[in-house]
C-alpha cells in the first residue's frame, strides 16, 4: 500500500503592537477549576491607548510584522507477504517492510519598517472591551478594561509603515526549518502448526533525520 499526503499553511502578514500598561495595582483570585479567575486592574485610566499625565495608562513599546509558510508532506509504503507450506513444524512465514519519508519546509519573512520610531494608529480608533467581556467564562470579575484595534485599522496602518525591499532581505533564515525524516522497518514471523502454534516476530528499524544548516540555503 502506498500513501501520500501534503499540507500547506501560510500567514501572509501577522502584525501587531505591544503596549505596557501602568496603574496603581491589580488583583487576581482563583475560582476553582470550573470558573475563570477574578482579576482587575486599578488606577490605569480609561480604555484608551494613551499615557496620561499622572503616568497611568498605556505606553507603546513594540511592534512586529512577519509572515510564515509551511509545506508538510509525507509518503509511505507498506508491503506484506506470507509464505505457506503444507508440511513441517512451521506452516507459514509472514514478512513485510515499511518505509516513510516525512519532509517539512518552513519559511519566514519580516518586512522592514520605514522608520525606527515606533508608531501606532490614532488612539480614537481603538475599541474597548465590551462590558460583558468574559461573562461566559464564569467567575465574578473578569477584567474588561482592555483595548484592541480592528483588523482593517491595523492592516491599513501597517501598510503605511513598511518599505519595499527584496525577498532575500526580508527572509529570517535563522528561524526557518528544512527537515527530512525517514523511517524504514522490516519484520518476519513464523506460525508453527498445532499443537506448537506460536508467533515469533523479528523486527528491524532504522531512522535518519538529516537537518541541513539553514545559513547554507539560497
Amino acid at each position: 500500500m502506498f500513501s501520500t499526503t501534503k499540507g500547506i499553511g501560510a500567514t501572509a502578514l501577522d502584525q501587531g503592537l505591544t503596549y505596557a500598561r501602568y496603574g496603581t495595582g491589580l488583583s487576581y483570585k482563583l475560582n476553582g477549576l470550573q470558573n475563570a479567575p477574578d482579576n482587575a486592574v486599578f488606577g490605569a485610566g480609561s480604555n484608551l491607548p494613551v499615557l496620561n499625565a499622572d503616568g497611568s495608562g498605556y505606553k507603546l513599546i513594540g511592534r512586529a510584522a512577519s509572515g510564515v509558510r509551511t509545506v508538510d508532506s509525507e509518503q509511505s509504503l507498506a508491503l506484506d507477504g506470507e509464505y505457506s507450506q503444507a508440511s513441517g513444524i512451521f506452516n507459514s512465514l509472514a514478512f513485510g517492510a515499511r518505509h516513510a519519508d516525512h519532509r517539512r519546509d518552513l519559511r519566514r519573512w519580516a518586512p522592514a519598517f520605514k522608520s525606527a520610531v515606533t508608531a501606532a494608529p490614532p488612539a480614537s480608533q481603538a475599541i474597548g472591551f465590551p462590558a460583558d467581556f468574559g461573562s461566559e467564562l464564569g467567575g465574578n470579575n473578569w477584567d474588561n478594561s482592555g483595548i484592541y484595534f480592528p483588523y482593517a485599522v491595523m492592516r491599513d496602518f501597517t501598510a503605511t509603515q513598511l518599505k519595499a525591499t527584496t525577498p532575500e532581505f526580508e527572509r529570517r533564515v535563522a528561524s526557518e526549518i528544512e527537515m527530512t525524516e525517514r523511517q524504514t522497518s522490516c519484520y518476519s514471523g513464523s506460525m508453527p502448526a498445532a499443537p506448537w502454534r506460536r508467533s515469533v516476530f523479528m523486527p528491524a528499524i532504522s531512522r535518519a533525520t538529516p537537518r541541513p544548516v539553514p545559513s547554507s540555503r539560497t
